[in-house]
């Protein structure tokens, strides 16, 4: 299929040796173009689901067809002679919008992956300090009933009192002998 324009081409300039009558045949590759640009369309279309209206899409569509506009042009820039310069002009020009595509296109990734990492900071960060609330309060609730088995065993290991506990308990929390009179009502020296 691909083929077909250039064995064309071959085989008119080896029947009739005229380059003028070959170049005739160049129009096979514009039809060609055509049916590649009018694919183009198409995949593009059902990429972005049959909705060319996002901005997205509408540069895409825009850049691809002024960026293959050069190619489809190659044909006639040769049908009518003209120079080369005109020829690497316009093809490196579609190189150019091509490149611009792909950089673009980079740029945003590259933009939308930033954004994601630092949302996932943010979420991280959350979650680190209220890990490590939940970590200290946890920390204080075993350290606080540990202390209170200690309590407990050493109360039944030296047989004490239930008034004698709550005196130890109120030393352990830090009362002084007045306070814990005073709670008490007992003496302070008892």
């Amino acid at each position: 299929f691909l083929a077909l324009p250039y064995l064309a081409f071959v085989g008119v300039f080896a029947v009739t040796g005229q380059l003028e009558s070959a170049q005739n045949l160049l129009i096979l590759p514009v039809v060609y173009a055509l049916w590649v640009l009018l694919s183009l369309a198409r995949a593009i279309r059902y990429k972005y689901d049959w909705d060319l209206s996002s901005r997205d899409a509408g540069q895409e569509v825009v850049i691809l067809f002024i960026s293959l506009s050069p190619w489809v042009g190659l044909p006639f820039i040769s049908y009518f002679n003209l120079n080369q310069w005109m020829e690497a002009c316009i093809t490196n020009f579609g190189f150019l919008l091509l490149l611009a595509l792909h950089v673009n296109r980079h740029i945003v990734q590259l933009r939308r992956e930033h954004e994601r990492l630092i949302e996932s900071e943010r979420t991280l960060m959350t979650w680190n300090e209220q890990l490590q609330a939940e970590v200290e309060r946890r920390t204080r609730e075993l350290e606080r009933i540990t202390a209170e088995r200690r309590f407990e065993e050493n109360s039944r290991q030296f047989n004490l009192t239930s008034r004698e506990k709550e005196i130890a308990k109120l030393i352990c929390e830090g009362y002084s002998y007045r306070e814990i009179g005073e709670e008490l009502f007992i003496a302070e020296r008892t």
